[in-house]
């Protein structure tokens, strides 16, 4: 299953202004997501500092509850926390069917990376604006990435599914069976893909300085 439409890599920095994002002024990395129904899990790693910002926030940021904290060293603290999906930035790129990919890190702004065709970007671009202060935004051809013309299928067939929605509408052996390929190939391919374009957004957030050059 090849698509006509070039497949692209975009990295927003942007405000959620109101967010429980937009009141820390530290680096705190979203290490995991997880969506049911109107309601998010997060797993975030942050300086103290940060959870005590987080502690005194209340349900008006989008914070539900505060599940675990765990303390990882002197500084940094593991928080378990649900929050209110709806009007959330994930949300928003969850209905418009891009693949969106950890890590997306906080540092009073939210990046956020996504694969999305280039016909969606225009209007992502103009939803996500509505919603919060775009500062920066950088969009990647997949050459940039060097992803191989199998990862780049089985990558489209994998979002044309819905294999990355929340909830998956399709699985390894739907996306075998549309290209052709086993279902052991598949998850390898789609495996690799990934592997590669996570190494691009961590590249860029390097070059923003979100994160450290060891990481």
């Amino acid at each position: 299953m090849y698509s006509k439409y070039p497949l692209k890599l975009v990295t927003v920095d942007l405000l959620h202004e109101g967010c429980w994002t937009s009141f820390l002024d530290s680096k705190v990395q979203v290490i995991a997501h997880h969506s049911n129904g109107n309601m998010v899990r997060d797993l975030v790693v942050g300086k103290l500092d940060s959870f005590r910002v987080i502690k005194r926030l209340d349900r008006s940021t989008r914070i539900n509850t505060i599940s675990n904290v765990s303390y990882l060293d002197s500084e940094r603290v593991l928080v378990d926390m649900t929050l209110d999906y709806r009007n959330s930035i994930f949300s928003m790129l969850d209905t418009k069917n891009v693949m969106v990919l950890e890590p997306t890190v906080v540092y009073g702004n939210e990046v956020w990376s996504f694969l999305a065709y280039e016909y969606q970007i225009s209007e992502i671009l103009h939803d996500l604006r509505e919603a919060s202060r775009v500062n920066e935004v950088e969009i990647q051809d997949y050459e940039g990435l060097e992803l191989s013309e199998e990862e780049v299928e089985v990558l489209s067939a994998a979002i044309d599914m819905g294999y990355f929605n929340i909830p998956k509408e399709s699985n390894l052996r739907d996306i075998a069976k549309a290209t052709g390929k086993s279902v052991n190939m598949v998850a390898y391919t789609l495996k690799s893909g990934e592997r590669k374009v996570i190494r691009g957004i961590t590249q860029l957030l390097k070059r923003w300085k979100y994160l450290p050059r060891t990481w």
